[in-house]
């Protein structure tokens, strides 16, 4: 079964080459590319998305807030923009690369942004 989550679904596409997919996968992602908003609506209704967005709040909670400000309050971004970079890509090969995010409308100055790799790296 394809991920429901069509930004790693991309990164599959984009390093594997959308023909080496799996034909599942590869209808996933020209559907995805159809639709983006009807594909987001459908991964964040997904019971794999409600337990990510469990994990992330207690990231928040437990890890980021208290490194950060202890005792006081932190504002986070919810859903967090996920960035996904598969083995071997070497550099972004997607449509954002290196930047910084006050670049764009609505960030300020004083945001942080944290790298939480998933995998192991070195």
């Amino acid at each position: 079964e394809p991920p429901t989550c069509p930004v790693l679904l991309e990164a599959f596409g984009t390093v594997l080459g959308r023909t080496n997919l799996p034909t599942a996968w590869a209808a996933a992602s020209e559907a995805a590319g159809a639709d983006r908003a009807a594909t987001l609506r459908t991964a964040w209704r997904s019971d794999a998305h409600r337990r990510f967005l469990q994990l992330y709040d207690a990231f928040v909670t437990e890890v980021l807030a208290p490194a950060l400000c202890p005792g006081g309050a932190v504002l986070a971004q919810r859903p967090p923009c996920v960035r996904v970079h598969l083995s071997g890509q070497r550099a972004a090969q997607g449509k954002i690369g290196m930047h910084k995010d006050s670049d764009y409308p609505g960030h300020c100055e004083a945001e942080i942004n944290f790298w939480v790799p998933l995998t192991r790296v070195g």
